[in-house]
């Protein structure tokens, strides 16, 4: 079971995520993966956030989205990526 507060476990940061390859080209993205959607936790801050990123090569890429201080995270005992 995921906690609010995975420091009390001793956990200065923990990370969830996923990577997603669209085009089925491993010479496109990092790697091949063209996104990557990650939740985050901060142990400085007390707080989840969550960022999607779009990689146009293993160095270049953009932040498409960031969440702070995600609220409700845990609602229903479930992280949502």
């Amino acid at each position: 079971m995921i906690k609010h507060d995975p420091s009390i476990y001793g956990a200065s940061v923990v990370a969830y995520g996923v990577l997603i390859n669209i085009d089925n080209n491993n010479e496109t993205g990092k790697y091949g993966v063209d996104y990557q959607k990650e939740i985050q936790w901060n142990s400085h801050t007390k707080t989840w956030n969550s960022i999607l990123f779009e990689y146009s090569s293993p160095t270049l890429f953009r932040t498409l989205d960031i969440r702070k201080n995600l609220l409700g995270l845990f609602l229903h005992g479930n992280l949502p990526l």
